[in-house]
């Protein structure tokens, strides 16, 4: 099989219709990304033709979500697929990508289902450990699910138990941070992740929030493991990731938003 790609841009009328023509393999996806990533720099939207398109890399779908997500996911930046054959619409739906970035048959369903929001919605932030981290991180989540459509009651849950995540890892750690929030059916997944190497496995313990304690200071993770309907901490070989999972039965399904410059 030929290992190659071809990638046409037609940036009028919006949205922007961006057809791939050839193979998505380990070598071409990187010019896919760098393709797709400037056209939602530049237009916002985008939808794309994958008629022409086949994959000899199951990871090479991939390329969809992580482009969406480098632009700031939905609404910010918005993408749909259509035109799949049946082989790469198995890959797309088997690896979950059609969940992230929607697969339509046609040009106007796929132009149709930009408006609305993914089954999945994620978004993402690196930060540096400074005091003003904690304020950034607060005011990236409030954006981001005001704009996910859920209600003022799960965003201030959620603000909360982000910015207990977020200046833990501030006061433990002195590396940079990816603060990052999924929407998924109806949970709401923030997470914080460090880059620092833990000398002591986590033991699964779960902290018991006391009463009387000071609301200002020293609830951590307590606070969280009373407001999560779950939480946990993930460890890794350079660094942790800690996570929380809200309730977010109330979203609004199918907001449309207009974006701005």
């Amino acid at each position: 099989m030929d290992d190659w790609l071809h990638v046409t841009v037609e940036r009028t009328p919006t949205p922007a219709l961006v057809r791939l023509v050839g193979t998505l393999s380990l070598r071409t996806s990187a010019c896919a990304a760098a393709a797709l990533l400037k056209v939602l720099r530049d237009a916002g939207s985008a939808v794309v033709d994958l008629s022409g398109l086949r994959s000899s890399w199951d990871s090479g779908v991939l390329v969809f979500p992580t482009v969406l997500e480098e632009c700031g996911g939905w609404p910010e930046a918005r993408l749909a697929l259509f035109g799949a054959g049946p082989g790469l619409a198995r890959a797309l739906r088997r690896s979950r990508v059609a969940e992230f970035v929607p697969l339509a048959a046609g040009r106007e369903e796929a132009e149709t289902r930009l408006a609305r929001r993914p089954d999945i919605v994620r978004v993402h932030s690196v930060l540096p450990a400074a005091p003003t981290t904690p304020a950034q991180a607060r005011a990236l989540l409030r954006r981001v699910v005001a704009a996910w459509g859920l209600e003022e009651h799960i965003c201030r849950t959620a603000v909360l138990v982000l910015d207990e995540l977020i200046s833990n890892a501030v006061e433990h750690a002195s590396t940079s941070m990816r603060v990052t929030a999924t929407l998924w059916r109806a949970s709401l997944h923030v997470s914080v992740r460090d880059f620092v190497a833990a000398f002591e496995p986590w033991d699964g313990t779960l902290p018991v929030l006391v009463p009387g304690l000071p609301v200002s200071r020293g609830r951590g993770l307590a606070l969280v493991a009373e407001l999560a309907e779950g939480w946990g901490v993930t460890q890794h070989a350079d660094g942790k990731t800690v996570w929380a999972v809200l309730p977010a039965d109330s979203a609004v399904d199918n907001v449309v938003l207009l974006r701005h410059p």
